[in-house]
């Protein structure tokens, strides 16, 4: 089974895709082509940034750890859309434990063997 379509099962998750660093879809799920197309774009490049603020606060802070940062999220009063290395899922606010699905997504890539981008 795709890891978008076990996403998708998670509680409160409405949508979701694998997406490649040049911001195409791998796979997606509860999501149109246009959808999955504007939504791997756009988390690609928030994803790109979010590593390099890590790793710019890591130089910056002289603190270990934020080289590491791997995940986005945004959140609003109905949906949120919540990113981890190549994934990224839109859910129900007030239904998904968030906790739970950063661990399920975490493990999926474990799963994969993607290594952090350097």
């Amino acid at each position: 089974m795709s890891r978008t379509t076990e996403l998708v099962k998670f509680p409160g998750v409405s949508a979701a895709t694998i997406f490649s660093r040049k911001g195409f879809p791998d796979e997606f799920a509860g999501l149109t082509e246009a959808e999955a197309n504007e939504m791997a774009t756009l988390c690609a490049a928030i994803t790109m940034t979010v590593e390099m603020q890590g790793r710019m606060l890591a130089r910056m802070g002289d603190r270990p750890g934020w080289e590491n940062c791997c995940g986005w999220m945004m959140w609003g009063p109905e949906q949120s859309v919540l990113a981890v290395r190549d994934s990224a899922c839109i859910a129900r606010a007030a239904e998904v434990p968030f906790k739970r699905l950063v661990d399920a997504m975490e493990a999926q890539v474990a799963e994969q063997i993607i290594p952090p981008s350097l």
